[in-house]
This record gives C-alpha cells, sequence and structure tokens, in this order.
C-alpha cells in the first residue's frame, strides 16, 4: 500500500471520530495520481512522465538472477532524463546544442525499449527548471525508493551545457532558462548534483549518473573511493562524466549525431560483444548462445575503444581537439561507505545455434535438464569464490586473506612430483586458523605408480577428513623427467592411473574427488568413464579475461570449479595468485563439501531447481 493510500485510510477513520477530518482531506486532495499511474505533488508533473509501468511485472530473468529478489520483494527501474538543447537567452553558437536534443530522444527510446525500464522521466529544456528537477532529485524519487518493497535500480542521464569552476563559483549545469554562459542562477552546481545522487544512493540497490556536460568530472568531487563495475549482484552508486573537470565534451556534429559520449554509451550496450565473456552457452567446445547483458565496466572500455577509432581520424596538427576519455568513479560520499557492485544493462542475446536457445534462470556451470550445455558466467558474479596456493605461494597473511578479500575456500598443494609440498602444513594449519574451507590438492605423478601416490595421499587423510574434497591435478609435465614418464605412459595409460586413482581416493575418503585440468588436457583425457568424478576446469588467460572461444568442455559433465584467473593480486599474498569460482549457491556449495557422487553432473541431469 502506498504512502498516500494510507494517508487517506487515516483520513477517512480520523474523520469518522470527528477528528481533523476537514484538515486531512484538505491535506490528502495534494496528492495527485496521473492517468498513467504515478503519485506525485502536482498535476503539472504527470506530463514528464515519459513511460510507466503501473504493475511491478516479474523481472527479466537476465535481471531476476542477478539481483535475486526474494519473498514480496520486486524489481523496479527508473531513469530521469534532463536534456538542455536549447539556451533562447544565449546568443550565438552557444544558444543551441542539437546533440543534446538528439542524446534526449535516443535515451528515452533506448530505456523505454531497450532496457524496459518501468518509469522513464524526461525534463527537456523549459521543463528541466531548477524546481522541477529538484522536486524529482529530492521528492519523488526519494519517496518512491523508500516506499518500494524490493531492490530498486535508477539512471539520471543529463545532456547539456556544463559551466567550469571559477573563482567564487562552483562547477555547474546549465539549464535551458540561463541567461549567459555564467548564470549561477539558472544553473545547478555538480556539488549538489553529487549530493542528490549520494543521498539517493542510500535507498536504491544501483545507482549510475551518466553526464555529458563540459568539465563533468567536477561532479566527483569528494567521494568514497573503489567498488567494482563488474559485479552486479551488490549495491553500486557511480557516475560517469563525458570528460574531466578541466575538458569539454564532444559531438561529431552530423545531423543525426547526438554526443560522442551518449552515442558510444547507446552503441556499447547493443553491441553484445563489448561484454564477451557474459553468460556464455557451450555445447562441445562451440558456442552456442551469449550476450544479454554489458556491465558498466565493459561500457567503459565500449566508450574509450570508440573514442580511440575516433581520434585515429581526427587532424589533430590542424587543430581539432584529441577527444578525452571519460572519467568513472563513486558518488558515495566516504561518510556513507563503499558500494561494492556495478551497474548493468540489457543487450541482445546472440544465438549462434538457434536452435539451441535457452533461458538462463540462475548464474551456474549448467543448464538445468540440459548437462550437454555447459555455461561460463562472468568469473565476478559466482558468489563463492577462492584461491589455490602452493609452495610458491611463500609466506602467507592468511588473516589477511580471509579480512580483505571474498574469498570462502583455499585449495592447497599437498604433493607433487617433487613430493610432499614443504608449504603444505603451514598453508593448512592457517588457512583452517582464520576460518577458510580447506581442501588439498595432488599433482599426478607421471613416473610414480598408482600404489606410490596413494600410499602418500592416504598417510595425510587424517587431516583432509571433514574438509573440501579431495583434488587429483592430472599432472604437469614441466620436469624433462616427467615428459619423458608421460610419452612411455601414452594417453590410455594416463587415462588409466588418473582414473584409478581417484576411485581409490574415494573409496577411502568417502567423498567424490575433483579432477583438476586445463582444457587442453581434458580434450585428450575426458570420456565418459570421468563422468563419475567433478571437474575443476582451469581456463584463463594470463593478465587478461578469457574469451568466448577459450572455454568450454566436451562432454556432458559440467565443471564444478573453474580456475579463472592466474594473475590476480591478492592482499596477504601478492600477485600471480590463482582465482577460483564455484558454481552454485550456498545450499550447492553444502552439498558439495560432502558430495559423495558428482554432484554437479546429478544436478545439470536431474534439473533440479537452484
Amino acid at each position: 500500500m502506498s504512502a498516500t493510500a494510507v494517508f487517506r485510510m487515516l483520513s477517512r477513520e480520523l474523520a469518522a471520530i470527528g477528528l481533523m477530518g476537514a484538515l486531512l482531506a484538505s491535506a490528502s486532495a495534494e496528492a495527485t495520481i496521473c492517468a498513467s499511474g504515478p503519485e506525485v505533488d502536482a498535476e503539472a508533473y504527470c506530463a514528464y512522465f515519459k513511460f510507466y509501468r503501473t504493475q511491478d511485472e516479474t523481472p527479466d530473468p537476465r535481471i531476476a538472477k542477478r539481483l535475486i529478489p526474494t519473498g514480496n520483494e520486486t524489481v523496479r527501474s527508473i531513469a530521469l532524463i534532463i536534456g538542455n538543447s536549447v539556451y533562447p537567452n544565449i546568443q550565438g553558437t552557444n544558444g543551441s546544442l542539437s546533440a543534446a536534443a538528439i542524446d534526449v530522444s535516443n535515451l528515452t527510446d533506448f530505456f523505454v525499449n531497450d532496457q524496459q525500464f518501468d518509469e522513464v522521466i524526461v525534463l527537456s529544456n523549459g521543463d528541466a527548471t531548477k524546481d522541477s528537477i529538484d522536486y524529482f532529485l529530492r521528492t519523488y524519487l526519494r519517496n518512491v525508493g523508500i516506499e518500494h518493497v524490493g531492490k530498486m535500480r535508477l539512471v539520471v542521464a543529463y545532456s547539456g551545457h556544463g559551466v567550469k569552476a571559477g573563482p567564487g563559483s562552483d562547477a555547474r549545469l546549465l539549464l535551458s532558462q540561463a541567461t549567459s554562459m555564467t548564470d549561477n542562477t539558472n544553473s545547478i552546481p555538480m556539488a549538489d548534483l553529487r549530493t542528490r545522487l549520494g543521498e539517493l544512493s542510500q535507498n536504491y540497490f544501483h545507482v549510475v549518473a551518466l553526464v555529458n556536460a563540459c568539465y563533468s568530472g567536477a561532479l566527483f568531487g569528494d567521494a568514497a573511493a573503489g567498488g567494482s563495475l563488474w559485479e552486479t549482484d551488490e549495491p553500486a552508486a557511480h557516475a560517469v562524466s563525458a570528460s574531466s573537470d578541466i575538458e569539454p565534451s564532444f559531438s561529431l556534429g552530423g545531423p543525426t549525431d547526438g554526443s560522442i559520449f551518449f552515442d558510444g554509451i547507446l552503441a556499447g550496450i547493443r553491441n553484445s560483444d563489448s561484454d564477451p565473456t557474459i553468460d556464455v552457452v557451450m555445447r562441445d567446445k562451440v558456442v552456442v548462445q551469449h550476450g544479454g547483458v554489458v556491465r558498466l565496466g565493459a561500457v567503459e572500455h565500449a566508450l574509450i575503444s570508440t573514442i580511440d577509432g575516433i581520434n585515429q581520424t581526427r587532424n589533430l596538427a590542424a587543430g581539432e581537439k584529441k577527444v578525452k576519455y571519460p572519467w568513472i568513479g563513486s558518488i558515495v560520499p566516504p561518510r556513507d561507505g563503499l558500494k561494492p557492485g556495478g551497474f548493468f544493462f540489457l543487450s541482445p542475446i546472440i544465438y549462434d545455434v538457434p536452435e539451441a536457445q535457452v533461458e538462463l534462470r540462475y548464474v551456474a556451470s549448467f543448464v538445468p535438464g540440459r548437462p550437454e550445455l555447459q555455461v561460463f558466467g562472468a568469473s565476478e558474479e559466482y558468489d563463492i569464490r577462492g584461491i589455490d596456493v602452493s609452495r610458491y605461494e611463500d609466506d602467507i597473511d592468511w588473516r589477511a586473506v580471509k579480512d580483505k578479500t571474498d574469498f570462502r575456500f583455499a585449495y592447497i598443494r599437498y604433493a607433487d612430483s617433487q613430493g610432499r609440498d614443504a608449504r603444505f602444513a603451514g598453508h593448512w594449519r592457517e588457512a583452517k586458523r582464520v576460518g577458510l574451507d580447506r581442501g588439498a590438492v595432488h599433482v599426478f605423478d607421471y613416473c610414480r605408480s598408482v600404489d606410490e601416490q596413494f600410499a602418500m595421499i592416504r598417510d595425510g587423510f587424517s587431516l583432509f577428513w571433514g574438509e573440501l574434497p579431495f583434488a587429483i591435478d592430472v599432472g604437469q609435465a614441466v620436469y624433462p623427467a616427467q615428459a619423458a614418464c608421460l610419452g612411455r605412459l601414452g594417453r590410455e595409460g594416463w587415462q588409466t592411473g588418473v582414473l584409478q586413482l581417484a576411485e581409490r581416493v574415494q573409496e577411502y575418503s568417502r567423498k567424490t574427488p575433483l579432477i583438476y585440468g586445463t582444457r587442453d588436457q581434458f580434450d585428450q583425457m575426458l570420456d565418459e568413464r570421468f563422468d563419475r568424478y567433478m571437474i575443476w576446469l582451469a581456463v584463463y588467460r594470463k593478465g587478461v579475461k578469457p574469451q568466448a572461444a577459450d572455454l568450454g568442455l566436451k562432454g556432458q559433465n559440467p565443471w564444478t570449479l573453474w580456475q579463472y584467473d592466474s594473475s590476480l593480486t591478492v592482499p596477504g599474498i601478492g600477485d600471480n595468485v590463482d582465482g577460483n569460482v564455484f558454481w552454485g549457491n550456498e545450499r550447492a556449495y553444502e552439498a558439495f563439501k560432502g558430495a559423495r557422487s558428482n554432484l554437479t553432473l546429478q544436478m545439470a541431469t536431474q534439473g533440479i531447481d537452484l
């Protein structure tokens, strides 16, 4: 029930007992319900709603899987677009900004049709007064954010003149009513806008401001640093400005050109390949579907790429100015702490193999009921994350690892062809002390028999009981002797040895082990005999995000753990640390800890609802 509905109900009840009836009836009449549905303080505001969805509908699966509304929660998305393209009181070329008019039109269509926002509010030129802007930022959006039960997403977009800070004057956004480029009365200080956005971020799950104006980098001022542009399931509050606080913004000036800033943003979002590792669905290593979402970090990269392309065509020697990169950062006041996540936008889903298209409702490694379809989401979107370490990570401050990261587990190398890892005991003890879940890894030795390797593993099982499932690395032929032994074993001998060792570990531990390997190794090794074991897949590119073509497994045994990076910087350890994700939610993770069968394949095959 809305605040006004409650107010009216109280009015009737109080009037019935003769208490302030006339006063309350008068007060409730001040609120107006527009014909399209929004509830505002005055009828004049109704005209600014270019779209309004009365009822909260079930959100698009791409939104729901990231924001995960629970119980009676719903997700509602609102855009406030402010544009000033006509300045009738300013003479010369500054009196008209055709690019801003095109931006407003393009953004309205984008949020109504592409993004399926629930509310799109447009304040343009004469409608974009200080009073109307103040009403929506301070009153309407604030009230909606407070009243809504669920997760709210808000975009505030501006296109128009910006004025640089000067002696005695803050940087400002110039409104259409301005009488000059230095009119402080008909303008909005960027610091004030930042304050309003920071206040709104307290009641909205995701907030992003997109500001195309000269000198718009002045918007940032004093704000909390940090936050990820890639983690969509966490609260977010960022701004992106078209320029720094001392640089102008640009348009190419053609009859259909908006600003370079907004044209580049919309083109990047509409190109699903701007975020190439999001929601990749594969079958036997072939991409059958990808895309559907572009995160704010990818939007930034796409815009920078657009600017690079434009600058390559500009004649700088002839005086054409170089287009500078956008600024991006937090809009949360330091006192309010860090918002760790980032905004995202919907983009077209690319069906590379149309007959295989599916709806992805979860962040997982498979499509329920379709185990042959393997899923690779963005690594940042998997909630349960961990590292793996060995003697190469020498002295580790495990307390820093626990307190300064979101890692839940650590896999620690127990032994390899050089014998027991000299750092295992210390790492194992300290990881436990700080409260991380632990698992042990044995690297298959091509030169030792299965009996010898299992005896070494069995000697350590007094430590391994009650911990994460044991992991067997299929081997590393990095030493000449190991390479020679692998050559003598051959492919079948290698497969047989790993399978025999896994079977003995499973029988002894009464848990199903993980089999760890790279995609190239699994291409050679995996067949249906390995379906009884959980897969730990190592797919990464050193220092960069893997591309869709790098991913995938043959067969229908989905990955359980994915080593997605080998070059993380981790507090307490340093650089070049392996990062891993688990495919599922908390319930699945608890089941994984004690799995006596291939939990992942079982859930994928049975289509268990997550």
